[in-house]
């Protein structure tokens, strides 16, 4: 994106808002646009679904790569969404 700003760029990333390829999904700017692969919102729903059909669950473990940038944003959302339905959320450090 620093060398030209003629050439249209398409990218696929975890957070390209977070890492400042675009100031926003809605409205990148620029000649960049692209998708975001991972979708850290939807976390929440995948904890709901799990909820709905196991109730009695109250303990979830989230596995993650740590080396993986987008794992920061879904260990957030995995921690709301946890909270909000009375489930224990825990990971490693």
């Amino acid at each position: 994106m620093e060398a030209t700003r003629t050439i249209p760029i398409v990218f696929v990333s975890a957070d390209p808002v977070g890492t400042g390829l675009v100031k926003s999904m809605a409205r990148p700017g620029g000649n960049a646009t692209g998708v975001s692969v991972v979708s850290p919102e939807l976390v929440a729903k995948r904890l709901d679904l799990l909820h709905q059909v196991f109730p009695h669950v109250r303990r979830v473990a989230f596995l993650r790569n740590p080396s993986n940038a987008s794992v920061a944003l879904q260990s957030a959302e995995a921690q709301k969404a946890a909270r909000k339905i009375g489930v224990l959320y825990r990971q490693d450090p």
